[in-house]
């Protein structure tokens, strides 16, 4: 089975920004859902995730806390969008 075109020509990321990327793959898992649809990753998770994963600069914590925040904000309206009737 030949793979979708989303995955062939995913973008490369820049050296570094895995990290971020994993993070946010893991987190995503920990975020809230009610009736009403999924909430946005809460900033103690990410500032905890942070520092289980060895980070230790209140700088980095903050980049990370940044970086997932703004994919998480990008990832909840993609939801969002996709939620809504068709035509609406």
């Amino acid at each position: 089975m030949p793979l979708p075109s989303s995955i062939l020509n995913a973008p490369d990321l820049l050296q570094g920004l895995e990290f971020y990327y994993l993070a946010f793959m893991d987190l995503t898992t920990d975020r809230p859902v009610s009736y009403y649809g999924e909430g946005a990753i809460s900033w103690f998770r990410i500032r905890e995730y942070g520092l289980i994963q060895g980070v230790e600069l209140e700088e980095e914590l903050e980049d990370l806390i940044y970086h997932i925040q703004q994919m998480d904000s990008v990832y909840l309206k993609f939801r969002r969008d996709e939620a809504k009737p068709k035509g609406a």
